[in-house]
């Protein structure tokens, strides 16, 4: 009977020590739904850097990408550009009639400033299956203007110079070494080629900081 007596008298303290322990995962689990009541969806992240540069090692130019939005980027960018083009020359050859024509392959070098505007289709889908978006690394569509100046070197005869704009596809990577690579194909149109619209290629391998 004594046993029973001192049963029913730790009953209380049991029944007590068994909802503090109840008590424990459900305040666990409001705390778990709490927080990821607050968490974005990757596609509202800002998933671009502020602020990525870049130099340009085949055109030896430098690059700065600056972010507009969670999907847009402003690239200001100075460069020199070479193109390669054959042309027709007249030349005297000292014959009876004086001249002959024959192809050249002409040269020149160009300084060149350009802004475009970036707008990244695929981060989100990148960083949801694991892909790298380091430096914002990524498929855009891109429109670009461009002014190249008077040539620091030119052995045509024609003066390329002047204003341009581009609409492009481009993607960019950037390796873990900081080694850099961009492809960009599209259409454009400039006044040094008497404003044809002609297709156009862009490849740049640099460095990121």
């Amino acid at each position: 009977m004594n046993k029973l007596y001192a049963l029913l008298l730790l009953l209380p303290f049991f029944c007590r020590g068994q909802d503090s322990l109840n008590i424990i995962p459900v305040k666990d689990t409001s705390v778990i739904s709490t927080d990821t009541s607050h968490s974005k969806p990757i596609a509202a992240r800002n998933l671009l850097r502020k602020d990525v540069w870049r130099v340009d090692i085949l055109d030896l130019g430098y690059l700065n990408e600056h972010r507009l939005g969670k999907q847009l980027s402003l690239v200001s960018q100075i460069r020199l550009v070479g193109s390669f083009r054959n042309e027709d020359r007249v030349e005297s050859n000292g014959s009876l009639y004086g001249y002959t024509f024959k192809k050249v392959l002409a040269f020149s070098i160009n300084p060149e400033l350009s802004v475009a505007v970036r707008h990244f289709y695929n981060l989100a889908k990148r960083k949801a299956t694991g892909r790298s978006i380091r430096y914002n690394s990524g498929c855009y569509f891109a429109v670009k203007a461009n002014y190249v100046a008077p040539p620091i070197y030119n052995n045509s005869n024609i003066d390329i110079q002047g204003l341009g704009a581009t609409v492009f596809w481009g993607v960019q990577h950037t390796q873990p070494k900081h080694f850099y690579v961009n492809l960009e194909i599209g259409v454009g149109m400039a006044q040094y080629y008497e404003n044809t619209i002609s297709p156009t290629a862009n490849l740049i391998l640099g460095y990121t900081f």
